[in-house]
């Protein structure tokens, strides 16, 4: 399993946050990686990684102790992941 590090999360406001980085996704590379040897098994995975971005004590505190900052940061990485790693037919 490969984990590259392609988003960066920011912190917009309390308990807002925005993903970046999306343009440096590699899909040759991906397509690469997830191929299928010739016995038809998966060669490799891929785990995106997050890093946070101008983050400060206050945007780390607030993740820690608030519930809402929690789960709207879980929801923006979970829609991102499956957005582009499992897209609707006809997008991407």
């Amino acid at each position: 399993m490969v984990s590259p590090v392609w988003y960066n999360i920011r912190r917009v406001g309390p308990s807002s946050y925005e993903i970046t980085g999306e343009h440096d996704v590699d899909k040759s590379w991906m397509e690469q990686v997830r191929s299928t040897d010739a016995e038809g098994n998966l060669v490799g995975r891929i785990l995106p990684r997050f890093a946070v971005e101008y983050w400060d004590r206050d945007a780390y505190e607030e993740l820690i102790t608030n519930i809402s900052a929690q789960e709207a940061l879980t929801r923006i990485i979970i829609e991102q992941v499956e957005y582009f790693y499992h897209p609707p037919s006809g997008a991407r």
